[in-house]
């Protein structure tokens, strides 16, 4: 009986164990585990226009989500340098993006949405871009774009 009731209880720590073990291994550095600072979204249309989510970390951490009509499918990684980040944020702090408005719609309903939050200190704010819209947006999601469209992504979808 005590050799049953010992096998027994070897069996059940042997099985328990492994969940501990994983619970306390380190966390891989996600959007889950870090507060955003920059985000920018393209949403999809009625034809074939890229869907994407580009998110930008306090700590350089790039990720993309590819959804649809993009040359990456899935989750991606990158890190940048504190300069480069330092550059993207000093783009956008000098737009004044509080002087927008939030929504700048069409009436049209097969246009996608650009979406960019913006995050510093206190200061939050989101901008849907699908109709008419300040020449600057442009050149704001332009060098979003640039960077979704960058080199280096890691791809998360192995891992």
């Amino acid at each position: 009986m005590r050799i049953i009731t010992a096998t027994l209880s070897i069996f059940i720590i042997s099985l328990i164990t492994p969940i501990f073990i994983g619970c306390n291994s380190p966390k891989k550095l996600t959007k889950e585990n870090e507060r955003y600072e920059l985000s920018y979204e393209r949403t999809t249309c009625y034809g074939t226009c890229p869907q994407f989510k580009l998110v930008i970390y306090n700590s350089g951490l790039l990720t993309y989500e590819g959804k649809m009509f993009t040359e990456k499918i899935g989750i991606w990684q990158k890190q940048i340098s504190q300069k480069e980040l330092n550059d993207i944020y000093k783009k956008f702090e000098k737009a004044n993006l509080k002087y927008y408005q939030n929504d700048y719609r069409s009436e049209y309903t097969d246009l996608p949405s650009k979406i960019i939050t913006f995050k510093n200190g206190t200061f939050l704010k989101t901008i849907r871009i699908e109709g008419k819209h300040p020449e600057l947006l442009d050149e704001l999601t332009d060098y979003l774009d640039s960077i979704a469209n960058s080199s280096d992504w890691v791809n998360q979808n192995l891992n």
